[in-house]
């Protein structure tokens, strides 16, 4: 199991500021800071999966001030989320999906990552 650090800049949140609610989970403000580790990641309101694949069972959890980030972002307008606090927030990354991604290879990816950080 992994520690990762994820930030929500102001730079993810102006991406994100226009996210629908029909591709919320693929668009999202955790998404888009997730994507370089997870390229095809889908966000709800309480997990990652990091694959996209629906029914993929290792699903990242979420903290849930990270969940309550989550609604908050949903029911807010384009120039609202512009506006939100960044966040910082750590998940484990399970071992299975581990597995799925050579996180040796991303390593040097990390170094100095705006959004993603090991710990």
């Amino acid at each position: 199991m992994v520690k990762l650090r994820i930030n929500v800049t102001k730079e993810v949140l102006f991406n994100a500021r226009h996210c629908t609610t029909k591709r919320t989970g693929e668009n999202c403000a955790i998404a888009l800071a997730v994507r370089d580790i997870f390229p095809n990641a889908w966000v709800s309101g309480a997990d990652i999966n990091p694959t996209g694949i629906a029914y993929y069972p290792d699903r990242i959890q979420l903290p849930k001030s990270v969940q309550t980030f989550i609604e908050d972002f949903d029911r807010a307008t384009s120039a609202t989320r512009i506006g939100m606090s960044e966040i910082s927030f750590e998940i484990e990354i399970p071992d299975a999906v581990l597995e799925t991604i050579n996180i040796d290879e991303l390593k040097p990816l990390l170094v100095n990552h705006p959004t993603l950080q090991l710990v």
